[in-house]
């Protein structure tokens, strides 16, 4: 699974990279609302679900945004719900029409009745469509750890999102 979601956001780079020069925009000081499809592979089960985020990027360079992101996130299989709440950091780098960022998230996430502390590094792509709407795809590593002690299991699940994210802003 990881390399074809490896695979397809190269692939999405390749085929964004032509595109006209009209969509060349920079990142810097605008906010990014994005919605999407997500698949949270966790254990030997994958549920599915959606995410929302919202990040704004302050200007640290002509073509390179920092700013805050949240993150909400919920997914649902046959054997259990996982609803997720997350804020951290975002580095946003690209002023054509393909823009990648990397983010370093924490919060938590709730599962069977219990919340845990979770940290999520990833990243991901936006390939702009117009001034107001790119493609998004973005993978996410999230790092469960439960509050029961000394001993208790560490848990990596892996996270999967496409859709889309809306610019806005100056």
């Amino acid at each position: 699974m990881r390399t074809w979601a490896g695979a397809g956001m190269i692939a999405l780079a390749v085929l964004a990279a032509p595109a006209s020069p009209a969509l060349a925009q920079s990142p810097v000081g605008r906010a990014v609302t994005a919605v999407g499809v997500s698949f949270l592979r966790s254990g030997d089960a994958t549920a599915l679900g959606f995410m929302v985020d919202t990040a704004k990027n302050f200007a640290v360079g002509e073509s390179v945004g920092i700013g805050p992101v949240g993150d909400f996130g919920f997914y649902r299989h046959e054997d259990f719900t996982i609803t997720s709440f997350f804020g951290g950091g975002r580095v946003t780098i690209g002023r054509g029409p393909v823009q990648v960022f990397g983010q370093t998230l924490v919060g938590y996430e709730r599962c069977c009745g219990v919340s845990d502390f979770a940290w999520q590094p990833g990243g991901g792509l936006d390939i702009r469509v117009n001034a107001m709407l790119n493609i998004r795809s973005q993978m996410d590593l999230r790092i469960i750890r439960p509050g029961d002690g000394d001993g208790a299991q560490t848990f990596r699940d892996l996270r999967l999102s496409f859709g889309v994210s809306m610019p806005f802003g100056k």
